[in-house]
C-alpha cells in the first residue's frame, strides 16, 4: 500500500477529508520553505533557484498530464486561467457556449461577459457519466463553439467521461476547455488525448500545493488563438533584456505568465509534487479510488444516500452523501466537533481522502456518524 502518512502531522489532531477543497501542508514543504527563507535571508535571491523550481514542477506535471513542459505555466488559480481563455478567444454573434449545471463559479463567471455580445450560454445537466454524454449531444447544435467543463463535479464527485467528450468535440469542431481543479491528480487528465485546447486548475487540492497557486495548459496549436489578457516583461522573448523593448511574444504558454511569481509558493508546490513523485500517477489514483470506494460502501451500509459511482469504469476520489432521516448540517457540525474536516455542499456531506489518509481514519468517521444516527 502506498501512503504519505509519515509526511503529515495533521492527523494527530484532525482527520482531514477535504482534500478536493484544500490539502494541508506537509512536513517536506515546511522544511523546504524554511531552508529557502534561510538561504535568501543570508545570501539573497539566487535566480538559479527559480529556474530549478520551474523545471522540476513542469517535469512532474508534464508527466502527469502527458503534455509538453512548454505547454504549461504556473499561475494563481483556476479563475485566472479561465478568464485568460474566455477573454482571449474570438467568437461570433449567434454562437453558443456550453457549461455545466451548478458549475463551480471559477468556470462560470469568466464566461458571463459573452451574454452581452450575442453569445448564448447553454447549461448541461446530468446525474451520471452516461447522462452527460447523452445530454451533451442533445445540446450541441451547429452554433456550438465552446464547451467548458470541470473534470469532476464539485457537488457530486462524479468524474466526467473526458475522453468521450473530447472525441465529440473533435467531431463537431468545438473548442474543449477544462477546469481541472477537482480532477487533476485523482483521475486521468490527459489534454492531448482528450482533445483539450486549454485547461486551468488550482494546485492546492490533489497536487498538494499552496493556496494561491494554479496551473494552466495551452495546446501549442491553440496558443495563437488566445490574445493575452495581460502582458509584461515575462510575456516576451527574450525576457531577460529590459531594453530595447521586445515585440515578439513567447511561443509557449509562458506568454501568459507576465510577471514575477511568488517563488516561495513554488517551493511549497515543488515539495508536494516531489512527495507524489515517489509513486506512479496511476498508483496514486488507484489508492485514492480505493479509499473512496471503501468509504462509499461504508456510508451506504449505514443508510446514507450516495451518488452512484462505477469505480471500475469511471472512478472518483470524491464521495458525496446525505441521510434521509438526518440533517446534513447537523451531521457536519458533529463531525467538526470531533475534529473531522469534511465539506458541506448543497446540503450534502462531501468527503475526499488523500494518500496520507487511512482506512482507520475512515472507520473513525463512520463510527462518529453511526453514534449520531443511533440517537
Amino acid at each position: 500500500m502506498i501512503t504519505l502518512k509519515d509526511e503529515y502531522v495533521i492527523q494527530k489532531q484532525v482527520t482531514w477529508l477535504n482534500n478536493c477543497g484544500i490539502s494541508p501542508a506537509n512536513k517536506k514543504a515546511l522544511q523546504k520553505m524554511q531552508a529557502y527563507l534561510g538561504e535568501t535571508s543570508t545570501k539573497g535571491f539566487n535566480e538559479m533557484v527559480f529556474a530549478e523550481l520551474q523545471n522540476s514542477i513542469k517535469k512532474y506535471l508534464s508527466g502527469l498530464f502527458r503534455c509538453k513542459p512548454e505547454e504549461l505555466a504556473i499561475m494563481h488559480n483556476t479563475a485566472e486561467g479561465m478568464n485568460i481563455v474566455s477573454r482571449g478567444i474570438s467568437l461570433k454573434e449567434g454562437q453558443n457556449i456550453i457549461l455545466l449545471k451548478d458549475e463551480y463559479p471559477s468556470n462560470y463567471y469568466p464566461w458571463l461577459h459573452w451574454k452581452n455580445k450575442g453569445i448564448e450560454i447553454k447549461i448541461l445537466d446530468a446525474q451520471t457519466s452516461d447522462e452527460y454524454l447523452v445530454n451533451l449531444l442533445s445540446l450541441i447544435d451547429s452554433n456550438t463553439a465552446v464547451l467548458s467543463l470541470s473534470a469532476a463535479h464539485w457537488l457530486t464527485g462524479i468524474a466526467l467521461p473526458l475522453r468521450e467528450i473530447g472525441e465529440i468535440c473533435r467531431e463537431k469542431n468545438i473548442l474543449f476547455f477544462l477546469d481541472g481543479a477537482q480532477g487533476a491528480g485523482h483521475i486521468e487528465v490527459h489534454p492531448h488525448e482528450f482533445n483539450v485546447s486549454f485547461m486551468a486548475l488550482s494546485g492546492w487540492k490533489w497536487l498538494l500545493g499552496p493556496l494561491g497557486l494554479g496551473i494552466i495548459y495551452c495546446d501549442q496549436n491553440f496558443l495563437n488563438r488566445v490574445e493575452p489578457l495581460f502582458t509584461g516583461m515575462n510575456s516576451y522573448t527574450p525576457d531577460n533584456d529590459f531594453l530595447p523593448y521586445q515585440s515578439e511574444l513567447k511561443n509557449t504558454t509562458e506568454r501568459f505568465n507576465f510577471s514575477t511569481p511568488a517563488v516561495l509558493d513554488w517551493v511549497y508546490f515543488e515539495a508536494g509534487l516531489s512527495l507524489l513523485s515517489r509513486f506512479k500517477p496511476e498508483e496514486v489514483q488507484a489508492r485514492l479510488h480505493e479509499l473512496a470506494k471503501y468509504l462509499h460502501e461504508k456510508l451506504k451500509d449505514n443508510g446514507f444516500r450516495c451518488f452512484d459511482i462505477n469505480f471500475d469504469e469511471n472512478p472518483t476520489a470524491i464521495i458525496v452523501a446525505d441521510h434521509e432521516d438526518f440533517d446534513s448540517q447537523k451531521l457536519f457540525e458533529v463531525l467538526q466537533n470531533e475534529n473531522v474536516v469534511s465539506a458541506l455542499r448543497n446540503n450534502r456531506l462531501r468527503f475526499s481522502a488523500h494518500i496520507y489518509n487511512t482506512e482507520d481514519e475512515l472507520d473513525h468517521v463512520i463510527d462518529i456518524l453511526k453514534k449520531q444516527l443511533a440517537r
